[in-house]
């Protein structure tokens, strides 16, 4: 099994803001730096999905 180590491709979590209050912005940078790591394609619908309904859950809470 080869293991890759892509966390030099990873922001740092100091550089993406986090506003509990803004959930609409944090809901789409975070998925922004996750997908431009550069992950496969059913890896990115995989966790696009469980996001976009987290993001609708926070707006409406």
């Amino acid at each position: 099994m080869t293991v890759l180590d892509t966390s030099d491709q990873w922001p740092r979590v100091d550089e993406i803001p986090f506003d509990p209050d803004v959930p609409a912005v944090n809901a789409q940078v975070v998925p922004v730096a996750f997908i431009s790591a550069g992950t496969a394609a059913n890896t990115r619908q995989s966790y696009l999905i469980p996001l976009a309904y987290w993001s609708a859950w926070l707006a409406i809470s």
